[in-house]
């Protein structure tokens, strides 16, 4: 799961089946990460913790065959409460990540790349034939959803 879809508790950034990463800014303290990863390491199925201050997270790696992602996370937060306080022992649900509708400028340019794509496939496709007609207006066709697709990105692509 990504960790800017959603958050999963307090700590908790991202977990798979396996591999967990928790991330607080009081993981800075190599004191702080050294006695969580001590306490961590105690967990059933631990297989291995990698610690890395700089970037204020931890890393855990574990045995998805013995213990389900849904109780690692429990223990994990359990373990972890008397650092990160009650939140982290009281997971909140998880969210589901929701998408946002993509802007009109967006759909445009999507549409815009498709057509790219199928016009310019189609105008090789033509000019290996030899139909020159086909591949002339395809080829046409393209440079229009070209010009879409520059209008759309002219501020980035003129910087």
């Amino acid at each position: 799961m990504n960790a800017r879809a959603c958050r999963l508790s307090p700590p908790i950034v991202a977990s798979v089946p396996g591999r967990m990463r928790l991330r607080d800014a009081r993981l800075r303290s190599a004191a702080v990460a050294d006695a969580v990863g001590a306490t961590l390491q105690t967990l059933p199925g631990c297989r291995s913790l990698r610690t890395n201050p700089g970037a204020a997270s931890l890393v855990l790696d574990y045995d998805a065959s013995l213990c389900d992602e849904a109780a690692m996370r429990r223990a994990v937060l359990d373990a972890v409460a008397p650092w990160f306080g009650a939140a982290a022992a009281a997971p909140a649900a998880v969210a589901t990540p929701t998408r946002r509708p993509l802007s009109r400028k967006r759909r445009v340019n999507r549409w815009a790349k498709y057509g790219m794509m199928a016009t310019l496939g189609s105008s090789l496709a033509a000019a290996a034939a030899g139909a020159r007609g086909v591949h002339v207006l395809t080829g046409a066709a393209f440079l229009g959803f070209l010009g879409v697709h520059v209008v759309g990105y002219r501020r980035t692509l003129l910087r």
